[in-house]
Parts: C-alpha cells; sequence; structure tokens
C-alpha cells in the first residue's frame, strides 16, 4: 500500500517504512520511527513534528 501524507504521528502509527520526497526525489528511506528521530533530516526537508509529540 502506498499511502501520502503530511501528517508524521499518523504515518508513524500505520507505516513501519517510510520515504521524505523531496523534488520529486527521494531523500530518505528507512523504519518511520528512526526518520523522525532525524531532527536534521526533518528541518533539511522542512517536516515538524507536533508539539508535544513523542515517539
Amino acid at each position: 500500500m502506498i499511502m501520502v501524507t503530511h501528517d508524521l504521528p499518523y504515518a508513524n502509527e500505520l507505516c513501519e517504512r517510510a520515504l521524505i520526497l523531496s523534488g520529486g526525489v527521494i531523500a530518505a528511506d528507512g523504519k518511520t520511527s528512526d526518520l523522525l528521530k532525524d531532527s536534521a533530516l526533518l528541518k533539511k526537508h522542512r517536516l515538524e513534528l507536533p508539539v508535544g509529540f513523542t515517539l
């Protein structure tokens, strides 16, 4: 199944693996929780976790 979302907590809940796309190119590929823990990666791609969200 392919799911497209900007809701990062929802993606973490449902998806074991995730891709981050940037400009139509795969910028990151890995375990969803690992990607969401990488603050430098999230910042580089202008992604933010909601306030209070913890892994």
